[in-house]
């Protein structure tokens, strides 16, 4: 078994973001715990979690439109990946995520600049493919 761990996961457009990331998105949804990644298919993604400022939209936004919808536009040259670290500059909320794990638990830190109106978002229906932990309660 993997050592658990947290990833990035971008608005999915298709085939190419079955893993939840791809290199060429500029959009970050949250952060997942549960991947499969080369297997070709689209499948868990679970237990989406964002850091957020200000105010908290509860459906996903859009890669038009990230103003109404929970979810942030990024730079990849604010974005620094290693193996066992990542960590991202959100530009919607201007909080810094990193993330890393141990063999059991993944671990986030989230900078906030506005300590005022900070918030998390856990979204449990989310997920890629067939499987996902809230879609029985849709």
């Amino acid at each position: 078994m993997e050592p658990y761990s947290w990833e990035p996961v971008n608005i999915f457009e298709g085939w190419d973001w079955c893993s939840g990331y791809n290199y060429a998105s500029n959009t970050i949804l949250g952060f997942t715990h549960t991947h499969l990644s080369g297997t070709e298919i689209g499948d868990l993604n679970d237990i989406l979690v964002l850091p957020i400022s200000g105010k908290v939209g509860l459906t996903k936004g859009t890669k038009e439109d990230m103003v109404n919808g929970y979810g942030s536009y990024f730079s990849h040259k604010n974005e620094v990946v290693k193996p066992g670290y990542y960590s991202v500059l959100l530009d919607k909320y201007k909080i810094k995520a990193e993330l890393t794990a141990s063999e059991r638990v993944g671990f986030h830190k989230y900078t906030f600049e506005n300590t005022n109106d900070s918030h998390i978002l856990i979204d449990l229906a989310d997920g890629i493919g067939w499987d996902r932990t809230g879609k029985n309660f849709h």
